[in-house]
Parts: structure tokens; sequence; C-alpha cells
């Protein structure tokens, strides 16, 4: 049986930006949230494919426009950094709609890695600006 695992992501206003622990009722596992974006929901789930690689899965609803979160952002970029690597890899843009949802599929080659969603100027930015919206550790 392929290994599966769903994290709900529920981001909530604590009051500062200092992260907040949440627990998933899945799997039991602790997900980092942050106070940036209020009342935004979202899931992440990853799945290990048969040729090793993990096939990733983002959505989120109640999630504010990026230039609300930040100025001059134009996308919500989601980014991986692989354990024992020092910087993130921008692996795509997730896509908010008038209703301010959006999804997000990709596969990477890694098992072990962070993932963080950062609000940017551009969905082909180079670097995270510093302001993480969602942040999960994934080892599978």
């Amino acid at each position: 049986m392929k290994n599966l695992i769903t994290v709900t992501v529920l981001l909530t206003f604590v009051g500062c930006a200092t992260p907040s622990q949440v627990t998933s009722q899945d799997q039991g596992l602790a997900v980092t949230n942050t106070a940036i974006a209020p009342a935004a929901q979202g899931n992440v789930t990853t799945q290990q494919d048969e040729n090793g690689n993990t096939q990733v899965s983002v959505s989120v609803k109640h999630m504010a426009k990026p230039n609300l979160m930040a100025a001059n952002a134009s996308a919500y970029v989601v980014w991986i950094k692989p354990v024992g690597q020092k910087s993130f890899q921008n692996v795509g843009a997730l896509r908010v709609n008038n209703e301010l949802e959006g999804t997000y599929q990709t596969s990477v080659p890694y098992q072990n890695f962070e993932l963080i969603i950062t609000p940017e100027r551009s969905s082909m930015a180079q670097s995270p600006s510093g302001k993480t919206v969602l942040k999960k550790n994934v080892n599978l």
C-alpha cells in the first residue's frame, strides 16, 4: 500500500506572527501555522509513487489575494527545501480564484523536505520573500 499522508492545515489569526501548533486528526502530525492569513484553511496531501517520487497536492480556501498579504505581491509561490539543502526551490504558483480558493499539484524527487507558501511579486521568484503563509515538514 502506498504511503499516504493527509494533513489539514487551519490558518487562524492568533494576534501576532508567532507560529502556533495544530495537530491533524487524520495522522496526528503537527503542522506549523502562521498568523499572516486570517481565516485561511488548507490541506497538504503527499503520496509516494511507484518511482519513489512524492506527489504533493495543496488546496486552500478563504485565502486572501497575495497583494493583501505583501506589498506588490501578485502570486503565491510554493517552495520546497529538501533535507540537507540550504535554500528553497520554487516549484510553482498556487493560484487563488475569485472565491479565494486555490489548488496546486506537483511531483518532487524528495521524500523529506520542508514546504512553504509565500506571497511574491512574481511566480518566477528565485527565493522566498520572508512572509510564510503555510509551512509543513514532510517526512515519508
